[in-house]
Formats: structure tokens, C-alpha cells, sequence
């Protein structure tokens, strides 16, 4: 194996072993074949590590640690990291074979870029489709932070380097660490969007989009907790209000009436007149509990 190859593909994995060889397999496959795949496997009690022993392919190592979350799993692999590029994959997700090359090309077309990243396709009855238009690239930090997001990891590579900027993924964002990755890039560095589905989620695995709703909005709280200065800063108060309105929403879901009005507080207290005429139906039944 090369000493320094052009990527250093991570996967970060917990008993996945009976769908691990479908993310595995589509890297694998890549057009482009200079890379390294780091799996970190963080603490699987499961078949996952007699798996990967099973490939043979040199590109491959495999990192066994005990469980300490998936950012704690993607520091281990950035450690482990030899590449130019880092690029992610979930170990439920997989991509498509032009993946690597499409990338690396972007890169080539412009040495100022240090992230790259492609449409997200989505599995819905064996049927790959596109699941939304994205279209920010360049200097996006004030409109990621409007919108909210930019990508899954599955979806984006950036230069090695960015880390030395940005630091390693914090252990204290446990959901919502695809949005603070994305954003912590996207305040430094410049960003490319390859329109093509190279990638794609797999919405129904682990029931992963209903589980841990409690979870779920105690960290998209924090993640904007976390981030509130920098959007005051960059977007102003009525962005800020619309992502307390949004964790507002998420706690009443879950029926933390306490907690859904504190943080309804906040967010009306961010002059958000705009916002409450948008979502009427949402502002007059948490009045009704204030």
C-alpha cells in the first residue's frame, strides 16, 4: 500500500455487521483506486471485525476501540489518516462508483476549494432518488448557517488540512455533529457541489430517523446553543429565532411542555414577528401552554 495515498476514506461502525459489506463493497468499487478505507470500529460486540478480516484488500485497515460515539470513532480515523483528502461514509450508507474521481476532479479544477460535496440520493422501494436540490457552493458560510445545514458526511470530502484549523469532531455533539462539522468548514473554507446523486442514505435502517427523539432535541438545541454567537454575528437574530422555534417544536413533539415553552421564550425574545406569522398554527398552541 502506498504510503501516502490521495484519500483516506473513514468509516465508523457499531454491530453493523449485516449491512457493513454494502458500504464497504461500493468503495471498493471506486473508478478511483488511490485510497486508503479506515473502518474504526467503536466497540461492536457483533461479528463486525471477523467481517472486514475477510477482505483481503491491502487498502484496507481496520481500527477496533471501545465505544465512545461516532465522533470519538472519526477522531480515531483522522488519526489514522494518511491522505491528501478525508472523505466519510456511514456504515449504512454507500456510494456510487464515480464517487472518488468525480471529487478528486473538483479538487483539480480549483486549488482554493477544501471541501467538496455531491447530491444526496435516498433508497425508497429499491429506487434511488434525488432527496433535495442542493445547490450552495464558494464562500457559504452566512447561507449554511440560514439554512441550517449543508450535507451528510457520506455526502462531502475536505483536504486533510482543514483539520488543523477546525480541530477534531466534538464529543459533545452527539446527533446533530453532521451540521457542526459542516459548518465549522464551511466558516473557514471554500466549498464545491458536484451536481450528480454519488451517494445514498438509507433512511430505513436501525429505524434511525424515529429513534432517540428525546436525544434528538437535547442536541439540536445544543448545536445552536453552541453556535448561537456566530449566527448573531453572520445572519442576525431572526435566524437565531427560527432555530429556537425549531428546538420549541421538537420538545413539544416529544410532549416536554416545560421545556418547549423556555425555549419558545427564547425565541420570541429574538424579535421573531416574522417567524410567528409564518407558523400561526404553531405560536397560538404554545400560547395555549404558556
Amino acid at each position: 500500500m502506498k504510503d501516502t495515498p490521495v484519500f483516506s476514506v473513514i468509516i465508523p461502525t457499531f454491530n453493523r455487521e449485516k449491512i457493513l459489506s454494502r458500504a464497504i463493497d461500493s468503495i471498493l468499487a471506486q473508478t478511483f483506486g488511490d485510497f486508503e478505507l479506515i473502518i474504526v470500529d467503536d466497540g461492536s460486540i457483533d461479528k463486525t471485525g471477523e467481517l472486514v478480516r475477510n477482505y483481503k484488500d491491502e487498502r484496507i485497515k481496520y481500527v477496533y476501540k471501545e465505544n465512545g460515539g461516532q465522533n470519538s470513532a472519526l477522531n480515531v480515523g483522522l488519526k489514522e489518516a494518511r491522505g491528501r483528502f478525508v472523505a466519510f461514509c456511514d456504515s449504512d450508507d454507500t456510494w456510487m462508483p464515480l464517487k472518488l474521481e468525480r471529487t478528486y476532479e473538483k479538487y483539480m479544477e480549483d486549488e482554493d476549494v477544501s471541501v467538496v460535496y455531491c447530491w444526496t440520493g435516498i433508497e425508497r422501494n429499491g429506487q434511488v432518488e434525488l432527496a433535495r436540490n442542493d445547490y450552495l457552493e464558494g464562500n457559504i458560510y452566512k447561507e449554511v448557517l440560514t439554512q441550517g445545514y449543508l450535507t451528510s458526511p457520506t455526502f462531502l470530502s475536505c483536504k486533510k488540512s482543514c483539520f488543523e484549523t477546525i480541530g477534531e469532531f466534538d464529543l459533545k455533539v452527539i446527533n446533530c455533529q453532521d451540521d457542526d462539522f459542516c459548518f465549522n468548514l464551511c466558516r473557514y473554507f471554500k466549498v464545491a457541489l458536484i451536481k450528480e446523486i454519488l451517494g445514498v442514505y438509507y433512511s430505513d435502517v436501525d429505524n434511525r430517523k424515529s429513534s432517540m427523539k428525546k436525544t434528538a432535541a437535547d442536541s439540536y438545541l445544543f448545536l445552536w446553543e453552541k453556535h448561537k454567537d456566530e449566527v448573531l454575528r453572520v445572519c442576525g437574530k431572526e435566524v437565531l429565532a427560527d432555530r429556537y422555534f425549531k428546538a420549541s417544536m421538537k420538545y413539544l413533539m416529544i410532549k416536554d411542555f416545560e421545556k418547549a415553552k423556555e425555549i419558545y421564550h427564547r425565541a420570541i425574545s429574538n424579535n421573531n414577528i416574522k417567524l410567528l406569522n409564518k407558523i400561526k398554527w404553531w405560536s397560538l398552541y404554545i400560547r395555549s401552554l404558556v
